[in-house]
């Protein structure tokens, strides 16, 4: 493998990374997705379970953000998800393609 080679996939990589705030917004995504499926299942033990899923995902997912030395993260509230995407589309300048990877 050359070098150029190397360096091509480094910045393939670092543009495919994205930032905490990023990350915060897509976790918060998938949390409201599955919070709506629990919500709209029908009660019995398979629903019981992805509540509990959801509960000891939300405290890995919250924990791994915490952990990179940032202030106290918690999920987006669901009226506040659109102000962080635009204020977040606003200040990477025309890069959208952490959003297409979040909406995926």
């Amino acid at each position: 493998m050359s070098m150029s080679t190397i360096k091509d996939n480094t910045d393939v990589m670092s543009n495919l990374a994205l930032t905490v705030s990023q990350q915060l917004i897509m976790y918060s995504l998938q949390y409201y997705k599955t919070e709506s499926d629990i919500l709209r299942s029908p009660k019995n033990k398979s629903n019981e379970a992805k509540k509990a899923w959801l509960i000891r995902w939300e405290k890995s997912i919250l924990g791994g953000l915490n952990s990179q030395g940032n202030e106290k993260i918690t999920i987006i509230p669901k009226d506040k998800i659109r102000t962080y995407v635009m204020n977040e589309l606003e200040h990477v300048h025309g890069n959208k393609l952490w959003y297409y990877l979040v909406i995926l």
